[in-house]
């Protein structure tokens, strides 16, 4: 809110802020309850939720007419000047972004200068546009507007780290400071997600219509904990989770252990990460050289449980191309796209700074290795592991 309110002169001129996150880290519920609070205290301009599977928002065609109207409705003193502006323009609103946001958005705004407290436009989900140029073209147009019009709004835009978005904000805001916030490890979320789960839990225990089959110390902590863990600081692990063991038709603690692996699913139908699955699908699906993708991935997974991982060591980036028979650099450019589940990140090893690749959520290779689960993303364990062996001999050799 400080931002909103450019409190601090540091930060008066950073006119947008990009709140970056991994998939299903909360990013969503953090920008809609934001939203409600700069609603409700008369800060906000309007909101716009992209979404992948909604054919109204996962494009950027309806995108200022939709923040428009709520300008519109908000704001009553630019009524006049959209009500003209269509008049002599009809075809106003399939004209290029650029021109829809000057005409009905920025010039409303600036004929009342500082007549309106309202000032924040929130953009949630950018990644979840379909059209990645489109990604690009959106925030190449709100930097021009802030560069030439200093129009005073504020730009809220919340998104996966995904590969054009990077480079947008990186290379193409020059002269534009950016207000940047991500959502990793530094906000420890694994204690916000305890929290959610012990309240789900303690619910379900005082509503469930079998609440009286629970015992008194279910779930134990180490198993709260486990889960914690196994969320990696993705709120939409625990939330899908709680959807599932909270069924009325079912006992919660039979399908916690479903969950675990304890207890078999009771029918193929019987999916208890669903969404968690779709958003994994919906990412792995949208790069290029999948197959390869997937191999790379499988050799992390299966590295992760082999003793050099016990031993604390890990393959470098420039191993991993060469096992895997890639070109020197290719695996920044297979993986760019998959930022939201996998890091190339530092590391020491022997005193020598190497590069290697981290998965960011404990349930991808669950899902991965998972057929029902993943369906033609599945890596199979079998032939996988003698290809990883035999390439692995190979390097080896060619190493003595």
């Amino acid at each position: 809110m400080d931002w909103v309110l450019a409190s601090d002169p540091k930060e008066r001129d950073q006119w947008i802020m990009w709140m970056s996150g991994g998939a299903g880290g909360g990013k969503s519920a953090i920008a809609q309850t934001f939203a409600e609070r700069c609603e409700v205290e008369g800060y906000l301009l309007a909101s716009f939720f992209f979404g992948r599977s909604d054919p109204s928002r996962n494009n950027i065609k309806s995108l200022i007419a939709t923040i428009a109207y709520q300008i519109y409705s908000n704001v009553p003193g630019t009524r006049k000047h959209m009500i003209s502006t269509i008049e002599n323009d009809p075809l106003i609103f399939g004209r290029t972004v650029l021109v829809q946001l000057v005409s009905l958005v920025i010039e409303p705004l600036q004929e009342l200068a500082d007549e309106i407290s309202q000032r924040l436009v929130i953009i949630d989900g950018l990644d979840e546009c379909l059209d990645r140029k489109s990604q690009t073209v959106l925030l190449e147009t709100i930097f021009q507007t802030i560069q030439k019009y200093r129009c005073r709004i504020r730009w809220l835009v919340i998104s996966r780290p995904e590969h054009e978005i990077i480079n947008t904000f990186s290379f193409k805001n020059i002269g534009i400071p950016v207000a940047k916030v991500v959502l990793d490890d530094n906000y420890q979320p694994d204690s916000d997600i305890e929290l959610f789960f012990r309240d789900e839990i303690h619910n379900i225990k005082e509503t469930h219509p079998f609440r009286t089959r629970l015992a008194a110390s279910w779930p134990a902590d180490p198993i709260i904990l486990e889960i914690v863990k196994k969320s990696s600081g993705q709120f939409i692990y625990v939330s899908t989770l709680i959807k599932y063991i909270k069924s009325l038709r079912h006992r919660p603690d039979h399908r916690l252990e479903i969950v675990r692996n304890i207890r078999p699913r009771q029918s193929k139908a019987d999916m208890p990460f669903a969404e968690l699955d779709a958003l994994y699908a919906h990412i792995l699906t949208s790069i290029e050289d999948i197959s390869m993708a997937i191999q790379v991935l499988s050799f992390c997974i299966y590295e992760s449980l082999s003793l050099s991982h016990i031993w604390g060591l890990r393959t470098s980036v420039t191993a991993i191309e060469e096992i895997n028979d890639l070109e020197p650099g290719s695996l920044s450019i297979l993986l760019c796209d998959l930022g939201a589940l996998v890091i190339i990140e530092d590391y020491e090893l022997k005193g020598k700074q190497e590069e290697t690749i981290k998965i960011l959520h404990a349930s991808l290779p669950d899902f991965l290795l998972d057929e029902a689960r993943s369906k033609d993303l599945h890596i199979e364990a079998n032939s996988e592991i003698k290809k990883h062996i035999a390439n692995c001999f190979r390097f080896l050799s060619s190493n003595v």
